[in-house]
């Protein structure tokens, strides 16, 4: 009887350490989700690719139709009309200066995936070496909690600065 009991409650210690880390790891993930889908955020990417300068910018689609629609009172999903919203959005809420040069990106393309919105654009520059960026970004600031990541990859070093409502400006010096 004694070994029937050890065995028993050997295997419910067992079970009940692997229905612990199930818990676990189910909770971790409905939080995971949860924060990852509420992480207000956009991502401008800055870099040289082809002997081009270009900026990535990925913004949430509910977070940029919100941004649009405040601003513009509208939002159309027709590429030439997004694309020409956005142009005019950007020039309101973005403004980048490199080398003491205030530069308008030039949008090549949109992609969209479920959640996001991906512009891709140049950076219409001749420099051959730069020496500072400075970055202004208020884009989708009036969304509670939202922020946004700059990152630069120039001259072989990679810089990552977070703007938000308090920061909405940086300077990157690459001197």
């Amino acid at each position: 009887m004694e070994i029937v009991t050890y065995y028993a409650g050997t295997i419910g210690k067992q079970m009940n350490k692997q229905m612990k880390k199930i818990i676990l790891i189910i909770s971790l993930m409905i939080v995971n989700f949860g924060y990852g889908h509420d992480l207000r955020m956009a991502i401008f990417e800055i870099s040289q690719a082809n002997g081009y300068y270009v900026i990535d910018i990925t913004f949430d689609k509910n977070n940029i139709r919100e941004s649009l629609i405040t601003s513009f009172g509208r939002v159309s999903y027709q590429e030439e009309y997004l694309q020409q919203s956005i142009k005019d959005y950007l020039a309101g809420n973005f403004k980048i200066i490199i080398n003491g040069e205030c530069i308008s990106p030039e949008i090549k393309g949109l992609t969209f995936d479920e959640e996001h919105l991906r512009i891709h654009a140049v950076l219409p520059v001749n420099f051959h070496h730069i020496s500072t960026i400075e970055v202004f970004n208020t884009c989708l600031l009036e969304n509670r909690g939202h922020m946004n990541i700059v990152k630069s990859n120039f001259n072989g070093q990679v810089r990552t600065f977070r703007l938000t409502k308090d920061r909405v400006s940086t300077i990157i010096d690459y001197r």
